[in-house]
């Protein structure tokens, strides 16, 4: 019995000296896998890169393309506020006539008497302001309107310039005057 006990003490007093050999063997290996990881990480990472500047450099060949594209919608929008401009100009102005002379003609009522006369100027001035201001609402919402759907195509037709070739990001924003309206 104390043989076994003294054999079997003595298997595991060996298997216990090759343990830590075991287990640096194992954390060599752990360690190689790891660095074997970080180095294919790496090589994904670099080929990343390089994708992106080869993408950079093909984005300035192109960019004379995209820069005319974008130039002609850059054109149409703004010959279109321009024409929504001109347009509500002319309206405004028409409507700031009508209102001078019905106002000019509210002022020029001859007085009868006082209180009649402060009565009638008042409703006259009234009038004459309610005229003026549904056509002036009218052409403010027009103009509005028209000054959004130019930068709405000019949006829509930028984004095809930009798909056509990608060289898009490279090019600055064309969004300083977007939704400006006439009633501030």
């Amino acid at each position: 019995m104390l043989k076994k006990i003294f054999v079997t003490g003595l298997i595991f007093s060996s298997l216990a000296s090759f343990a830590p050999v075991l287990a640096q063997t194992s954390t060599e290996d752990r360690f190689v896998e790891k660095e074997k990881r970080l180095e294919e990480r790496f090589q994904e990472a670099k080929n990343k890169l390089q994708e992106k500047i080869n993408s950079f450099k093909n984005k300035k060949a192109t960019s004379a393309a995209v820069t005319q594209c974008v130039a002609a919608a850059v054109n149409v929008r703004e010959t279109a506020i321009g024409s929504a401009f001109t347009t509500y100009a002319g309206a405004q102005s028409a409507a700031l006539s009508a209102r001078a002379l019905a106002l000019n003609a509210a002022w020029s009522v001859p007085s009868s008497t006082p209180s009649s006369t402060v009565k009638s100027l008042r409703l006259a001035v009234q009038t004459a302001w309610k005229a003026y201001n549904n056509p002036h609402r009218s052409v403010v919402r027009t103009h509005n309107t028209a000054t959004k759907n130019a930068w709405s195509s000019f949006k829509v037709a930028s984004k095809a310039c930009m798909i056509e070739s990608s060289a898009g990001r490279d090019l600055p924003r064309e969004s300083a005057g977007e939704g400006q309206d006439m009633t501030r």
